[in-house]
C-alpha cells in the first residue's frame, strides 16, 4: 500500500498484480479491506477530503489486486482506431480508369 500511495520508490518486490495472483481474491475481499481502511481513517479523525483521496487511490489498484483484465484508457482507444477511408470523388476514379494520353 505504501507504494500505491506514493511511498518509497525503492520497492523491489513483486508487482501488486503478481503478489495477489495466487490469492484468488474477489470483489467481496477487496471491499472488506477498503471498508476497514475507511473505518480506520475515520476512527483516526482523518478529514473526509483526505479519506476520499485515499479511497480513490485504493480503488485505482483494484484491477491489479483482483487480477482483472486491464482496461485501455479512453484516449488510448481513440488513438488505436483506424483512420476512416476517404472515398475519392467519382470524377477522380473515372480519370484513373481512362487510358493514359499518347504523345
Amino acid at each position: 500500500m505504501t507504494f500505491a500511495f506514493g511511498g518509497p520508490s525503492r520497492y523491489t518486490g513483486k508487482t501488486l498484480r503478481a503478489a495477489h495472483a495466487s490469492m484468488n481474491l474477489n470483489e467481496m475481499h477487496f471491499n472488506a479491506v477498503a471498508e476497514n481502511l475507511q473505518a480506520a481513517l475515520k476512527d483516526l479523525k482523518v478529514p473526509d477530503d483526505l479519506i476520499a483521496q485515499v479511497m480513490t487511490i485504493a480503488g485505482s489498484v483494484k484491477s491489479d489486486v483482483l487480477n482483472l483484465p486491464k482496461e485501455e484508457p479512453a484516449a488510448a482507444k481513440e488513438e488505436t482506431k483506424p483512420a476512416p477511408v476517404k472515398e475519392e470523388p467519382a470524377s477522380v476514379k473515372e480519370e484513373s480508369k481512362a487510358e493514359p494520353a499518347k504523345d
